[in-house]
């Protein structure tokens, strides 16, 4: 580089003088492969353009691929913030117009995706390199190498021309033959236009012809036509700039101007006519609205480079006023009246010189057709949404963000149910504004997610889903997915129910006192239990998990929290302390945890899923916790269901196989029930057993439950799950009999006292049983055994009842509970009986 070239100038930035050392190192390294000829001075806009030559001699040529020259002149324009934007290139002449990646003839287009393409610590070096490699590829055909995706021709977009969105998959010209018709359009706003479906040449215009296109689309405003011509051949990798042009390339298919002009005036009565029910109301006037004329262009440009289907490459002609007037007048010639016909054949002439001189005004065309786009959450968790139906309760911290995702997922349809109202305390963390302020949250937040994707049926219901009397049980019915953000247990209670009805997937969230944890629970349609269920199930293995303690601690405390947090001190409901982003970001963990589990088909029934954040940041807890499904039973006379846990049965058979092996096949056993009584929710959960307690006697006509040691084993259970499993009943084997219960049975649930002091004003009373091949495969296999189940009421005189002893009948041998192998000669009748201890407590 000869000495004036790096010249030094007050007007070139630090950033230009750093190019040109860079450049003259690259210079002197080359050995005259590169050469810098010209460095001018930066232009107004900033430019600084260095003219280079580069030796090309020698470079590989295939057919189809830009023939080089010997040396290659080309032009860099180095912007005043190089290296931080990378330099432009253009070459001096058209010789490479016809290639891919070259734009407007001249300039080079080096880099896709400039922002993860283009170092800025490589500068100079990086840019020759890349050029160097781009000419090599040019030269033998492969800017657009087999496999890789078609980079499909440019149409530059100018401001006033707007922008179209298409939604809808493109039509493909058949063979030899350009696919004529109309592109049925949705008036969106001044500036932007979206196309919803597409209509052949050869089927009718009439105004029932966009209302059935747009039977999908639930968004209002006007829907028109546009002339839409796919050609059968590309049209190279970019657009004309002139209509003369385009006239050109539509001629070689078989659309010559008076044609073009046809079809754009049998359009323009359309849409003149679609548009006078469609008043714009501005300034007080009464005016039609003014739709605009588009001529949608599409080329088969589309597709992967080597490949043999290529799909259509859409760009859109937006008219300017004047051409948008011709075409409307162009149908006069077509008239009646001789004086329009002349008029109409005057505007047909006057069209033609028109597209043979005006420039083009192409619109920004924005993809969102299915066959030429990956939606960016491709991969997500949030791919299960796409087209179900959800039902979300709660629009607060946690509800709203994930009606949000919901809806940007791409739910078919989303009911939102509150009865809250907006108030300005909660704009410091709920998605909701200053002008929602006493609008009830799920009107508001219907609107703002109608803005999002217009397309989304979203409803919204401003109701107390438990005094109203709605039938929550008939939404979830028809719903792919409940999710309940309402952090109520009443709520809860009250879907419990309906997921008991319905079986459809429930997922519930709720976060702690000081927002830094959450906890997400799933219950997939074929569980036997819900949210109230599952969440349940959370507290009682938290508080068995050291690792868990500070979950138990923060959402099952062994007392209840005595300090609340009052925004309004005085006036208003006790809530958490959290932030926007903190509750923001669990929502987001917590429903992408629960659309893992529901995806996982091999996931068990109920799971759930413990999220904290620490110092601001996520972290992963691995507290992931599942359970099987419960075996469930109904209480005939009280109409309560019995859930019995897999854990339960399986010490019952632990029991009934240790009875086989250590005493006879024969002889019943049984054992305490531990669990919980909900009146609310009409569910009885058996969720411990335990075998015979030592004082018990057994033999195969009766089983009596001691009562040695059940106290301590009720308060242990009551002490460490926070009150969630206490002593609720207790159960007994009918080996290779009816489970039913036996007179003796009968006459000992009459007379029921339990063996604790703080005894229930009823209790379960569980029965095992089967004829010998049930039995047999029960004890063997652990297939489900036959079980009677009844929910007893006590007698009220029975409080003071002293211990009693059914009447004998046959002799028979006894054995003791507990791990005692010791028998007894006894006589006495089948059954269960009880040694009785005086009541000291109700339920």
């Amino acid at each position: 580089m000869s000495g004036p070239s790096v010249a030094m100038s007050g007007g070139r930035s630090r950033g230009q003088v750093l190019a040109l050392r860079q450049l003259d190192k690259i210079e002197r390294s080359s050995l005259g492969s590169l050469t810098v000829s010209l460095v001018s001075e930066p232009s107004k806009s900033g430019i600084m353009w260095v003219e280079i030559s580069l030796a090309c001699a020698g470079a590989e040529h295939r057919d189809g691929g830009i023939r080089l020259r010997g040396r290659e002149r080309l032009s860099l324009g180095v912007l005043e913030n190089f290296p931080f934007k990378h330099p432009l290139v253009w070459v001096p002449h058209r010789r490479f117009a016809d290639h891919p990646h070259v734009q407007w003839g001249r300039s080079l287009c080096l880099y896709q995706s400039p922002a993860t393409e283009w170092v800025p610590a490589d500068g100079m070096f990086g840019l020759i390199e890349r050029l160097i490699s781009w000419l090599k590829l040019g030269s033998v055909g492969e800017l657009d190498p087999d496999g890789r995706p078609l980079h499909p021709p440019v149409a530059y977009p100018t401001a006033d021309a707007g922008c179209l969105v298409v939604h809808a998959d493109a039509p493909r010209a058949a063979e030899g033959a350009p696919w004529l018709g109309v592109a049925v359009m949705r008036w969106v706003s001044p500036a932007r236009a979206d196309v919803i479906g597409w209509r052949d040449i050869t089927q009718s215009l009439p105004r029932a012809i966009t209302s059935e296109a747009a039977s999908d689309d639930p968004r209002t405003g006007a829907v028109f036509a546009a002339l839409a011509v796919v050609l059968t051949r590309p049209i190279g990798f970019e657009f004309p700039d002139k209509t003369a042009d385009l006239v050109d390339a539509l001629n070689g298919e078989g659309v010559d101007k008076e044609r073009l002009l046809d079809l754009l005036g049998r359009i323009g009565i359309h849409n003149k006519a679609v548009s006078e029910p469609w008043r714009t109301g501005d300034s007080g006037t009464d005016d039609a609205l003014e739709l605009p004329t588009f001529v949608v262009v599409g080329t088969p440009s589309r597709g992967i480079a080597g490949g043999s289907v290529r799909l259509t490459h859409v760009v859109a002609w937006r008219l300017p006023w004047v051409g948008a007037r011709i075409a409307e007048l162009v149908s006069l010639k077509d008239s009646d009246h001789d004086e329009l016909a002349d008029i109409g054949r005057e505007v047909v002439e006057i069209g033609k010189a028109w597209l043979s001189d005006a420039q083009l005004e192409w619109a920004k065309v924005y993809e969102q057709r299915p066959e030429v786009t990956v939606r960016r959450d491709s991969g997500s968790p949030v791919e299960w949404l796409v087209g179900k139906r959800v039902v979300l309760l709660g629009a607060g911290a946690l509800g709203g963000p994930i009606a949000e995702a919901c809806v940007r997922a791409g739910v078919r349809s989303l009911a939102i149910i509150d009865n809250g109202r907006v108030n300005p305390g909660i704009l410091v963390r709920q998605l909701y504004e200053d002008a929602d302020v006493h609008r009830y949250k799920a009107e508001a937040l219907r609107d703002r997610l109608k803005r999002v994707r217009p397309t989304c049926d979203i409803e919204s219901l401003t109701v107390d889903v438990v005094d109203s009397g709605l039938e929550l049980a008939d939404i979830v019915g028809v719903s792919d997915l409940v999710i309940d953000a309402t952090a109520n247990r009443a709520v809860s209670a009250v879907l419990e129910l309906a997921h008991v009805q319905h079986g459809r997937a429930l997922m519930s969230v709720i976060i702690g006192h000081d927002a830094q944890r959450g906890i997400v629970t799933l219950a997939k349609p074929q569980a036997t239990g819900a949210g109230y269920d599952v969440l349940r199930r959370v507290g009682i293995a938290v508080h068995a998990d050291p690792a868990l303690r500070d979950v138990a601690e923060d959402f099952f405390p062994e007392s209840p929290r005595t300090t609340f947090f009052q925004p309004e001190p005085g006036c208003s409901e006790a809530t958490f302390v959290g932030s926007y982003p903190e509750t923001t970001a669990l929502a987001g963990q917590m429903l992408l945890t629960g659309l893992r589990l529901i995806a996982d088909e091999g996931a068990a029934p109920m799971s759930a899923a413990i999220v904290r954040l620490s110092g601001g940041a996520m972290v992963s807890t691995g507290a992931t916790l599942s359970w099987p499904n419960d075996m469930a039973l109904t209480d005939d006379a009280s109409g309560m269901e019995i859930r019995v846990s897999a854990e339960a049965l399986a010490e019952m058979r632990a029991e009934a196989r240790r009875g086989r092996r250590a005493r006879r096949p024969n002889v019943e056993t049984g054992g305490t029930l531990l669990g919980q009584i909900d009146d609310a929710v009409g569910v009885v959960w058996v969720s411990a057993a335990t075998g015979p307690p030592p004082d018990s006697r057994l033999s195969s006509t009766l089983f009596v439950h001691g009562v040695s040691g059940v106290e301590q084993i009720s308060q242990h259970w009551d002490r460490h799950t926070a009150g969630a499993i206490r002593f609720i009943g207790m159960w007994h084997s009918h080996p290779f009999g009816i489970a039913s219960p036996s007179p003796t049975d009968e006459q000992g649930m009459a007379q029921l006292v339990l063996p604790v002091a703080k005894a229930p004003d009823r209790a379960l009373m569980i029965i095992v049983g089967g004829v010998a091949s049930v039995w047999q495969e029960w004890l063997d296999d652990g297939t489900r055994p036959a079980v009677y189940a009844e929910l007893v009421e006590r007698h009220a005189d029975t409080a003071q009842a002293q211990a009693r002893h059914l009447p004998p009948a046959t002799p028979r041998e006894w054995w003791h509970g507990g791990y005692s192998t010791d028998r007894e000669r006894q006589a006495g009748r089948g059954g269960l009986a009880l040694l009785q201890i005086p009541e000291g407590g109700s339920e």
